[in-house]
């Protein structure tokens, strides 16, 4: 499975906010800032988020965003779902088989099942684990809350991936 940089990024950004004390607002531009992404990605992540639930937008001179959700109550699935999905099935469908020309390509079932598996796989992972492992390994417990861009190839658009 492939996730796009907005994934991976997005995961940084909740990680980050997880780890701020309870109720605390933080600006975009500090976020973006702290976590070495691009400000105008690091916008486009929050509001997706905050339109998604997971975040809080805070309007204002001391706006910025907090964590709307614990992390056990957000999956990979549905972060992947809100940043945009990752890239498993673009490979996928039913076409010939080199091997056996003029069928359907015999993999295809095959192929999809895993494909299957690997969705399910991410509904029932949360990113409480995923958190645990980043605090623990700075050395900080992690906090009460948290909350995370393919490339359309056929509009040419860039992406950026990190293999999992």
């Amino acid at each position: 499975m492939i996730f796009s940089k907005t994934v991976v990024h997005g995961v940084y950004i909740l990680c980050y906010l997880n780890r701020q004390e309870k109720g605390s607002v933080v600006p975009a531009s500090v976020i973006a800032e702290a976590m070495g992404v691009p400000p105008e990605q690091a916008a486009k992540i929050l509001q997706l988020l905050a339109n998604a639930g997971i975040v809080t937008s805070v309007r204002g001179r001391r706006g910025g965003y907090q964590v709307a959700k614990q992390p056990e109550q957000i999956t990979m699935a549905e972060l992947i779902d809100v940043l945009g999905p990752a890239d498993t099935t673009s490979a996928l469908g039913p076409r010939p088989c080199p091997a056996l020309p003029g069928d359907a390509c015999i993999t295809f079932e095959g192929l999809m099942h895993v494909h299957d598996k690997v969705k399910d796989m991410l509904r029932q992972q949360s990113l409480a684990p995923i958190f645990a492992g980043a605090c623990s390994a700075q050395g900080e417990p992690c906090g009460h809350h948290a909350d995370t861009e393919t490339q359309d190839r056929g509009r040419g658009r860039a992406r950026s991936e990190t293999a999992v």
